[in-house]
């Protein structure tokens, strides 16, 4: 999924903890973070309070997860969020 994701032009970081992520998000200004879809973690509704997540479903391929960030961080998109 990684490689797909770069090939779009995606830049991606991986996290393993929420801890990570946050950190991640705020110092690589990251607009949004994907969650695994087998992802634990007792502070995962922290990080959804304070950041844009995409949860993946278990059979989420490459294709729907750049489609999804298309849709949230495309120029179009964004200039039609107030």
């Amino acid at each position: 999924m990684v490689h797909a994701l770069e090939s779009a032009g995606f830049k991606i970081y991986e996290a393993t903890t929420v801890l990570e992520a946050q950190f991640l998000a705020v110092h690589e200004n990251i607009p949004a973070v994907i969650i695994a879809a087998d992802f634990e973690d007792r502070h995962l509704f922290e990080l959804k309070r304070r950041l844009t997540t995409i949860p993946l479903e278990s059979s989420a391929s490459p294709e729907d997860v750049i489609w999804e960030l298309w849709k949230l961080l495309s120029p179009v998109a964004s200039s039609a969020i107030h």
